[in-house]
C-alpha cells in the first residue's frame, strides 16, 4: 500500500486488575499505512484537557508497538506473544520500571476492513500488575 489512508476506528481498551476492571471505548478519525511487513495505525485525540498522540505498528509476525505521547507522558510497549518484554514509560517524574508479556495478538485487514485484537499482562517491577485487552476495528471512509 505505501500511502495513507483516513479510516474511521472504533476503539476499546480493558484493563483488569486486583483493582477491579476498567473499560473505555471511543471513536475517532485516524490513518493506516502498511509499509513492507508492517501496518501503521495512527490517531490523535483530545480527552478532557489532555492531548494523545498514538502509532501502534503490527507487524506480519504478530508483535505489536505502541507508541503513545500524551498528558507529559511518553510510552513504548512492546507486545510478543508468551514473552516478557522491558517497556519506556517515561514522567514527568522520571522512568518508570514496567514490562509487558503479551498473551495474544490477532490482525485481519482486507484493504479496506481491519480488526486488531491484542492481550497483555502488565508487569511492574516483574510483578503481576494488569491484564490489558485491546481491539481496534478500522473502516476506510
Amino acid at each position: 500500500m505505501n500511502e495513507k489512508k483516513q479510516v474511521n476506528l472504533s476503539l476499546t481498551f480493558e484493563r483488569e486488575s486486583e483493582d477491579g476492571k476498567e473499560t473505555d471505548s471511543f471513536s475517532c478519525v485516524g490513518e493506516i499505512e502498511k509499509v513492507g511487513t508492517k501496518t501503521h495505525i495512527h490517531y490523535s485525540r483530545k480527552d478532557g484537557e489532555m492531548n494523545e498522540d498514538v502509532v501502534i505498528t503490527v507487524h506480519e509476525d504478530s508483535r505489536v508497538e505502541i507508541d503513545r505521547t500524551g498528558g507529559g507522558y511518553k510510552s513504548r510497549l512492546f507486545i510478543r506473544n508468551g514473552k516478557a518484554v522491558p517497556a519506556n514509560y517515561l514522567t514527568p517524574y522520571g522512568v518508570m520500571d514496567l514490562s509487558t508479556k503479551g498473551n495474544f495478538v490477532t490482525y485481519l485487514y482486507d484493504g479496506k476492513i481491519g480488526l486488531l485484537k491484542l492481550s497483555y499482562d502488565l508487569l511492574f517491577s516483574g510483578k503481576y500488575y494488569s491484564t490489558n485487552n485491546v481491539i481496534v476495528k478500522s473502516e476506510e471512509n
